[in-house]
């Protein structure tokens, strides 16, 4: 019995380090593609979070999104000065999207 529940305990811990890792080196594009799930269910704050790690992570539509988020404070308080930070990133990564919001800030 003891065994028992050490091994499940064991193999719940292993199941948990699994998905932390696999979602901290998941691919940027599936990030962004479940913080639009997020943003669209509502939870704005959950959303940014994930938007960040995607931009982060190197997709230039996520930091154009944080930009957006920053710009009309969803999520976040609203900050031109941090949405000017993320359209820019996001620009001199190759995304003209949100270059005339750049220039505009």
């Amino acid at each position: 019995m003891q065994v028992s529940l050490v091994r499940s305990v064991v193999c719940v811990l292993g199941l948990l380090i699994a998905s932390a890792y696999s979602y901290a080196t998941e691919p940027a594009e599936d990030i962004f593609q479940k913080a639009v799930q997020v943003f669209q269910s509502g939870d704005k704050i959950a959303a940014v979070k994930l938007f960040t790690a995607a931009a982060k992570a190197g997709n230039t539509k996520a930091a154009a999104q944080v930009g957006w988020c920053y710009e009309f404070g969803a999520g976040v308080p609203q900050s031109v000065a941090e949405a000017a930070k993320w359209y820019r990133r996001s620009a001199e990564a190759g995304n003209w999207r949100p270059r005339f919001r750049s220039r505009c800030s």
